[in-house]
Formats: C-alpha cells, sequence, structure tokens
C-alpha cells in the first residue's frame, strides 16, 4: 500500500466515524474546540444531515401553476418556470415554500399572489383572466399508509386574477 493510499483511506474512516458520530445523537463531545471542529466539518460535509422517509421533521414540497384566460378565449397553463440551473429551481421552489408556510396569513399570500399573477400577465399581455393554483405534496403518516392512503398533490390555494384596466370595464 503506498503512503497516499494509506492517507486516503484514513481520511475515509475519519469521514465515516464523523457520520456514525453525528447520526447517532451521541453528546460524547460537550463542548470545546473539538466539538466545534467535528460539527464544523459535519455542517460543510452533510455528515451531520439525517433522513427518514416518515420523518415528521420533513417538509411538504409544493407547486404553482397559473391557469391564463387569453383574448382568444384559449386556455393553457403556465409556471413560475423550471429556473435556469439547479440553484434557481430551489430559488423557486423557496419563494413557493414561503407561500405555503405562511400559516394562512391571507395578506402574505395574496401579495405573492398578486406579484406572480403580475409576472404572468407581464409575459403574456394578452392574457384575460389568470387563475393561481398551489398545490401541496402531502404524505400520509406511516400508519395512515398502512390503512391504503397514499401520497398525492392537494390543492392548499386557488385565487383569481384579472388586469386592473380589464375589472375597472367590468
Amino acid at each position: 500500500m503506498s503512503p497516499r493510499f494509506r492517507w486516503l483511506l484514513a481520511l475515509a474512516v475519519a469521514h465515516l466515524l464523523v457520520v456514525g458520530y453525528l447520526a447517532s445523537n451521541l453528546q460524547l463531545i460537550k463542548n470545546g474546540a473539538a466539538r466545534a471542529i467535528l460539527y464544523t466539518y459535519g455542517s460543510y460535509s452533510g455528515a451531520n444531515m439525517k433522513y427518514g422517509f416518515f420523518a415528521p421533521s420533513i417538509g411538504t414540497q409544493y407547486r404553482a401553476f397559473f391557469d391564463v384566460l387569453d383574448s382568444q378565449e384559449h386556455r393553457f397553463t403556465d409556471t413560475l418556470g423550471n429556473g435556469d440551473s439547479g440553484e434557481a429551481q430551489i430559488r423557486l421552489s423557496n419563494v413557493i415554500a414561503l407561500f405555503a408556510s405562511s400559516n394562512g396569513d391571507s395578506k402574505v399570500q395574496r401579495a405573492l399572489a398578486a406579484s406572480w399573477a403580475g409576472k404572468i400577465f407581464g409575459r403574456h399581455p394578452d392574457a384575460q383572466e389568470v387563475w393561481i393554483r398551489v398545490e401541496g405534496y402531502r404524505l400520509p403518516s406511516s400508519k395512515a399508509f398502512r390503512h391504503s392512503e397514499r401520497p398525492g398533490w392537494v390543492e392548499i390555494y386557488r385565487a383569481r386574477f384579472v388586469p386592473e384596466a380589464k375589472e375597472a370595464k367590468s
């Protein structure tokens, strides 16, 4: 075995030990520089992440759709976009999650929905109305799953928007 291979093997073993320690929730190292280094390394490397499919801390996934009626009476559905990169997609998902996690605060939701509608009206200037639909992916508890309840998309918000000039005429 070459010295380089031994060094890489030692690093890999050390990483796995850190992952195991952080996943175990043991608190053997209570404070000090060693604890700070361990938890900083865990944060940077992702070694401190825990996951369970039915865990209550798993957040709901959300999505938003915009049903548009244009001046020719054609109906179609649009989205905020897919993002130009993975990071942009995460940002869009976070904005939609912010909407959903506003705990039913109608002022926050209405302001975000109006902003989104403005974006869609800007993208489709001949639009007569825009219906906004926000959906959440509901995961049943493990007990409900055993009783045949299945995951699925559930509508959590719906609102209709028309351009101000068109609303003034009606």
